[in-house]
């Protein structure tokens, strides 16, 4: 699906991302972990094309389909091949209502169709985002934000499913649920899906594979079960 090799970015002078690798498997769920400004966001930064990346290549290939470089796509195209993204936060349009955020979404990714329709999954997996379309989104409650920013980038029905901080503020009870739409996601349709997350109890819930930043280096990777307190104490904790 997603292949990472050697990707390297600066910021100015600072040596971000060193010489990152990374492998996201078709249908699978990978976790990444590292604390505060070791990499995280910056690195899916890069993979949406949001920063430059300096040297490395990040192929892309769904199916039987010729692989293409990421590195060499415009940011509205990464969109199009099937990568969805839901920022930290989720950053949805507040003034506007539930189904004008999602129809934008759809706006922005279905060039020449003026009217496209939202996928019935969309409100399958969020009835409660149905009964409320019409409401402004900035009235909604955190968890029903987080909902909306979630469907938003579900409407495009993408393969490949980048979610930054999902669990961020959120109680213990919007945790489990958020951690078993992710399950469905992942399980029941199928696509592949990058976490970043703080939280090791939910990457152990939810991912089949880790991946530890440091100082924006790869210094551990592998099965979740792997996922040992030595490489815990060693680079999770304060």
């Amino acid at each position: 699906m997603l292949s990472l090799r050697s990707v390297n970015q600066f910021y100015g002078q600072n040596h971000i991302l060193w010489d990152m690798d990374l492998d996201l498997p078709p249908g699978t769920c990978t976790g990444v972990l590292g604390q505060p400004g070791m990499g995280k966001t910056t690195l899916v930064n890069c993979i949406m094309g949001h920063l430059p990346v300096n040297s490395g290549s990040m192929i892309w290939q769904e199916g039987d389909l010729p692989p293409q470089n990421l590195v060499l796509q415009p940011v509205e195209q990464r969109a199009a091949l099937g990568i969805g993204y839901v920022p930290q936060r989720g950053h949805i349009f507040s003034q506007l209502s539930v189904e004008d955020n999602l129809h934008i979404a759809l706006l922005a990714g279905k060039e020449g169709d003026l009217h496209p329709a939202i996928p019935p999954m969309v409100y399958t997996l969020f009835p409660a985002l149905y009964a409320l379309r019409h409401q402004r989104s900035g009235e909604l409650p955190p968890g029903q934000q987080q909902q909306l920013a979630l469907a938003r980038a579900l409407v495009l029905q993408p393969k490949l499913l980048i979610l930054d901080e999902p669990t961020d503020g959120m109680s213990p009870w919007l945790e489990e649920e958020t951690g078993n739409l992710i399950h469905i996601l992942n399980h029941d349709f199928g696509l592949t899906i990058l976490l970043l997350e703080q939280r090791l109890s939910f990457i152990r819930k939810v991912a089949d594979y880790f991946l530890l930043l440091h100082r924006g280096r790869n210094v551990a990777h592998g099965k979740v079960a792997q996922l040992d307190e030595h490489m815990v104490n060693t680079w999770l904790r304060v």
